[in-house]
């Protein structure tokens, strides 16, 4: 039994009813992920549970204190259809940015190619799509040539929704990526590993856990074992952006109260020392011009 500060504890039979101590055959099993697994049960790695509650700890202590930094972004990928529901949730909680379709080759390690793409989505969805909304009912009497300009934006803007949906507002890439099954999605895990960001994420007994900062062997294809970690996952990340914002707010309001006061001194002692001036000048005696 592990206590995560959030009040809740992890224990063994809520992990083993979430399923995620189910492995794949093992026959497709990875030799990197060995001291995570407990034996084979009808062909069938089992994964061992002690070292996933374990390394769930770690991990959530871990995003709580890296989620506190002023600049510190998160990147949950999880393009599996099964399972891109629950990435989608967990980053909406968390408040970060998320990939849960297939995307072009490339988006990671071309960023500065695909931020043209960003836009043009952005534009779309915030102007173009709006007025095309506000005029549908007119372009039923217009031309074909129009109505076909008209359906070909909206085309585009679903295409580009699909794939960029979730980087909404993103201006330079996150230094820690999420992944649920780097295998599924070998693509962006090869484009994470170029670009040298910090990986977290579940491994399941196919995976390599040494590219991981912070491992969690768990069965990365099942949607309970999924969304039972990452709920710890979002939390982790959701309250350390709340006291980062809890300090922020707390130096801002000593800031304010600081600059008052020490305006309000300093305008008490200058208005004492002109008093004090006036004063002094009104009982010396001036001396008298001699004629």
């Amino acid at each position: 039994m592990i206590k995560l500060d959030i009040g809740k504890f992890l224990t063994i039979p809520e992990l083993v009813k979430a399923n995620i101590h189910l492995g794949h055959h093992y026959g497709l099993w990875n030799r990197q992920m060995l001291p995570y697994l407990y034996g084979i049960w009808k062909g069938f790695h089992i994964i061992d549970v002690l070292q996933t509650a374990r390394l769930i700890s770690k991990t959530y202590f871990y995003l709580l204190r890296t989620s506190q930094n002023a600049n510190r972004h998160f990147l949950f990928i999880g393009t599996n259809p099964l399972i891109k529901s629950v990435t989608k949730k967990a980053a909406q909680t968390a408040g970060c940015f998320f990939i849960d379709h297939e995307v072009t080759s490339g988006l990671l390690t071309n960023w500065l190619v695909m931020k043209q793409r960003k836009f043009l989505f952005e534009f779309l969805d915030q102007i173009t799509l709006p007025v095309i909304r506000a005029i549908l009912p007119i372009l039923i009497n217009r031309s074909e040539e129009e109505q076909e300009f008209f359906v070909t934006l909206l085309t585009r803007h679903q295409i580009l929704w699909s794939e960029l949906n979730g980087l909404k507002g993103l201006v330079t890439l996150p230094r820690c990526f999420i992944f649920v099954d780097p295998i599924y999605d070998y693509e962006l895990f090869a484009q994470a590993l170029i670009l040298k960001r910090t990986l977290v994420g579940l491994v399941d007994s196919n995976c390599n856990p040494e590219h991981f900062v912070a491992p969690i062997p768990a069965n990365n294809d099942n949607f309970m074992a999924v969304k039972f970690i990452f709920e710890f996952l979002s939390t982790a990340i959701y309250r350390g952006k709340l006291k980062k914002f809890k300090q922020s707010f707390t130096r801002r309001y000593i800031y304010k109260l600081y600059t008052f006061f020490s305006l309000y001194h300093h305008i008490h002692l200058s208005n004492l020392l002109y008093w004090t001036f006036l004063h002094q000048k009104t009982l010396v005696k001036m001396p008298q011009a001699s004629y």
